[in-house]
């Protein structure tokens, strides 16, 4: 098995990260396979974790590579939208870490070893930050906010033009997350949650210096989620007495609500005045207002993954499956799992809905697309 120059830097969020998604089963029953893709793409690599983006009539999906062969290489893939045929590839070492590409006009802006800038048309590298303190950094997936893209590394987080890669700021202090969650942006101000040193941070969007900062009880492998007036965050926390979903007011940092769900990864969502959370291996939907209980469902294994709201459904992807629910009450609709019931069954991350399809990386090499009906 390949051994990463990096094991070092990401021990920290894997132990607890392989707990969580493997888990034990809860069933021994077959998969739930009440929908078939439409298309699969084997890219002979490890996409999990990449979340898909899709341009036009192309889909684009990065990769690190995979653990049990040691020719594979990272890279990024360009996959025909309609049919899953391969378009373009390319391998280099600059992806080699896990990353989620974004599209800026012609542009696939990508984290990895440093932040660059790939053309859609050939994939060629069209810009590369890097770094005057550390050469070589790890950064997260991308944050763009008009014609600037953010990126949280190591040490800090930098703003660069879009266009260019040149750099517009770079904040000062430490700010670290080895799970490389990126930023977000609200009102002005750029947000990001540390796993380092346990606290939310808000930066001015036109110069980079902190506003505020927050401390909490434990780390975080996720992004916050921030409306006007709150600030929800999930803390990776093994202790089962600590508030791991969190309500802050904005107004004065205090306090509005929060609930014990166990070590919250996956990133939250807010829709409809719900917030969806996944705290171990259950599945919660909440009330955004006072975090009670809406409804909670059981996966087989944790999740990674960020849940995505298509119309009435709500679909996750989870340490062993893809799966359906009702946003509103949390009955199953499918439960799509990768290999069959004599077969090991594979993990998927974060969908992407473009129309009526969504596209999702799975643990087992492959990108799926699946029609929503």
């Amino acid at each position: 098995m390949k051994t990463s120059k990096y094991i070092l830097l990401v021990i920290t969020f894997l132990v607890p990260v392989i707990f969580i998604l493997t888990g034990c089963d809860k069933d021994t029953d077959g998969p739930d396979n009440k929908i078939t893709p439409v298309w699969t793409y084997d890219t002979g690599e490890d996409p999990y974790q990449s979340t898909p983006c899709v341009t036009g009539d192309k889909v684009i999906v990065c990769t690190t590579p995979a653990d049990d062969d040691d020719n594979s290489k990272a890279g990024t893939h360009c996959i025909n939208r309609n049919t899953g045929a391969l378009i373009w590839k390319v391998n280099d070492s600059v992806t080699e870490m896990v990353t989620s590409p974004i599209i800026y006009n012609n542009l696939i802006l990508e984290g990895g070893l440093n932040p660059h800038a790939r053309r859609v048309s050939d994939g060629g590298v069209e810009w590369k930050y890097v770094d005057e303190f550390l050469k070589v950094s790890m950064y997260s997936n991308p944050l763009l906010v008009g014609d600037a893209a953010y990126f949280a590394c190591m040490f800090h987080i930098v703003k660069v033009n879009a266009a260019s890669g040149a750099e517009l700021w770079q904040t000062q202090g430490l700010y670290n997350n080895l799970r490389l969650a990126g930023p977000v942006f609200k009102n002005g101000r750029i947000y990001y949650a540390d796993g380092s040193y346990n606290k939310v941070t808000a930066f001015f969007e036109d110069s980079g210096q902190v506003e505020w900062d927050l401390a909490f009880e434990g780390a975080f492998a996720n992004k916050p989620l921030v409306t006007d007036n709150e600030l929800f965050v999930g803390i990776q926390d093994s202790d089962i007495n600590t508030k791991t979903l969190r309500c802050i007011n904005l107004s004065d940092k205090s306090e509005k609500w929060g609930v014990k769900l166990g070590s919250v990864v996956a990133d939250l969502t807010l829709n409809d005045g719900k917030i969806y959370a996944i705290g171990l291996q259950r599945l919660h939907c909440r009330s955004a207002a006072d975090g009670s209980e809406i409804w909670h469902h059981d996966l087989v294994a944790g999740a990674v993954s960020e849940p995505l709201v298509v119309g009435d459904k709500l679909i996750v992807g989870y340490g062993k499956g893809l799966i359906c629910l009702n946003a509103s009450t949390g009955a199953v609709n499918w439960d799509y799992k990768s290999g069959g019931s004599n077969q090991t069954i594979y993990g998927f991350s974060t969908p992407t809905l473009e129309g009526d399809h969504i596209y999702v990386s799975c643990s087992d090499g492959k990108v799926y697309c699946f029609k929503i009906n």
